[in-house]
């Protein structure tokens, strides 16, 4: 939990260039006398590692792995709703329509209005994140086909 209140606390303190620097269109950065960081807000929520989907999403079994993936989400949309400067990317899709099935319309709405101002950004093309470094390439092509 502290992991993640520190990783809270650093999208807290940052102020994002709302679509001016992406991969492909980033200023250059010449000063030799500062170090550039570059911040990306992720997920990277397991769904099966250590406990099963459903704990993970709920939180339970903390002596495991403390974690609740539902409040990673509500976290995520409300820093998102008042910072319309800050952006995230969403990679486990699996999780965020079990988010989904059981938010108002406003909430739903919320979410579909972040993603259409370029707030959030759904990575990756599958239903969970896969282990790149050890899935072969023919996994994941499938998982991206799948999911699109």
């Amino acid at each position: 939990m502290k992991g993640f209140t520190f990783i809270l606390l650093l999208f807290g303190l940052f102020n994002f260039n709302n679509g001016k620097c992406t991969w492909d269109n980033c200023p250059a950065y010449s000063n030799d006398g500062k170090v550039n960081i570059h911040l990306v807000t992720h997920t990277h929520d397991d769904m099966g590692w250590l406990k099963t989907a459903d704990d993970y999403f709920n939180g339970f079994h903390n002596d495991q792995v403390k974690v609740g993936v539902q409040y990673i989400i509500d976290t995520m949309l409300d820093g998102l709703k008042r910072n319309k400067d800050r952006k995230f990317c969403y990679a486990e899709v699996g999780f965020l329509t079990r988010w989904l099935e059981n938010r108002s319309p406003k909430e739903v709405q919320d979410l579909i209005d972040l993603v259409n101002n370029g707030q959030l950004e759904f990575v990756g093309g599958g239903w969970v994140q896969p282990d790149e470094a050890a899935t072969h390439y023919v996994d994941l092509i499938d998982q991206v086909k799948i999911f699109n």
